[in-house]
């Protein structure tokens, strides 16, 4: 049975983005001051080449529980130019409290609050632009393990999870996109702890392009596809260590350059 979830206290959200984004830059100038470690096997710099005119690159912190940090990313699409970096906030339990994400050039962003019942259990999401409420609910399959965010502006984003809770589907609207994937082989986030909040929020921000990060996805991908149009993992090189350095994402279609993915773990 779903259970639905609806933001109903504004006040209570109100508070909770005032006190966490007063800690904001204290949390900040700690990280700085710490100077993050690098955990063995966890990613820390990938590019990505889309062979059009465009290319990316990402630079992701962990903390000591192997979670993600920041993620900040540099875009150069045809000589047009994107900043953006977004900060996670855990509770003491490790739990995705909030994110952060801030298109850096033009001071704009937005913010995502996480609400658990239990130890661990995902009951509600607040989405915030320029300080004001996003109108959303939030719903909780919890036997087929799939996540729904719907937007009053039409927007519906529905996430599926395989039997080891990693992405297993991305839905946008009507478009459904479906991985394969194996364990034979490490994926790109196989060391970190990547849980199924911080999928949520990386679906909500990902949707027009799911597949850019990997799907932050444990396993090995094999291939994911939508509709008529298909993609595979190709020209996979590994270290010692079997961790992806470097892959290709192909098409299916005739004219559709690669993309090559390169990836720093030190």
């Amino acid at each position: 049975m779903k259970q639905l979830h609806t933001n109903k206290s504004l006040l209570v959200y109100v508070l909770i983005f005032w006190i966490v984004g007063c800690s904001k830059e204290n949390d900040k100038s700690k990280i700085e001051e710490a100077g993050v470690e690098k955990e063995t096997g966890l990613p820390h710099q990938i590019t990505i080449d889309y062979n059009d005119d465009q290319t990316v690159a990402y630079t992701i912190a962990y903390n000591g529980a192997k979670q993600i940090l920041t993620l900040e990313m540099y875009r150069d699409s045809g000589g047009d130019r994107y900043h953006t970096f977004s900060e996670f906030q855990y509770d003491a339990n490790g739990n995705l409290m909030a994110v952060f994400f801030e298109d850096v050039p033009n001071g704009t962003g937005y913010e995502m609050f996480f609400t658990y019942t239990g130890a661990d259990t995902l009951s509600d999401v607040a989405v915030f632009y320029g300080g004001s409420q996003q109108d959303t609910e939030f719903l909780h399959d919890v036997p087929n393990h799939r996540y729904r965010l719907n937007y009053d502006m039409g927007l519906s984003i529905t996430l599926g999870f395989d039997s080891d809770m990693n992405i297993g589907e991305v839905g946008v609207g009507e478009t459904q996109l479906e991985l394969v994937t194996s364990n034979s082989e490490k994926g790109l986030f196989h060391e970190a702890d990547i849980s199924t909040t911080m999928l949520l929020w990386y679906a909500n921000t990902y949707y027009l392009n799911p597949s850019e990060l990997y799907f932050l996805n444990k396993k090995n991908i094999i291939s994911y596809g939508y509709g008529e149009y298909g993609f595979t993992y190709e020209n996979e090189v590994r270290n010692e260590n079997g961790q992806l350095v470097s892959f290709s994402v192909v098409s299916d279609s005739e004219g559709v350059p690669p993309v090559d993915y390169s990836i720093d773990y030190d």
